[in-house]
């Protein structure tokens, strides 16, 4: 998306809302809203996918703007944490627990698989 773009629907979004302060039931706010951080999000991902597919063979360009996007802090136990060994850490540990979590949700069935398969077909 172009610059002139973007301010031109970040001018109309602020109209809109301004709008919307003064009667409450504007709902062109709230749908132009919903529009533009729809465009806003498809040019991101459109953004970070092209540069992704140019950088492919080039780790330095990569991790150049991987270390852009990764958090400079995130919140853990109401700490705020700026370490990005810490963050990194968190991460792995989050991820690494996810699956073994998953699985303790998973209710146990006494039966075994094959109560739950048909009989096989005789011509097959």
């Amino acid at each position: 998306m172009r610059t002139h773009l973007i301010y031109f629907h970040a001018t109309k979004i602020y109209r809109l809302y301004h709008a919307y302060l003064r009667n409450r039931s504007d709902f062109k706010y709230k749908a132009y809203r919903y529009k533009l951080k729809y465009i806003l999000n498809a040019s991101k991902k459109l953004y970070y996918s092209k540069y992704f597919s140019d950088n492919l063979n080039n780790r330095k360009n990569k991790s150049k703007k991987l270390k852009k996007s990764f958090p400079s802090n995130i919140v853990i136990n109401n700490k705020s944490v700026t370490d990005t060994r810490t963050i990194a850490d968190k991460f792995n540990e989050y991820f690494a627990k996810l699956g073994y979590d998953l699985a303790r949700c998973i209710t146990h069935v006494n039966k075994s698989y094959k109560g739950f398969l048909q009989e096989p077909l005789s011509n097959s």
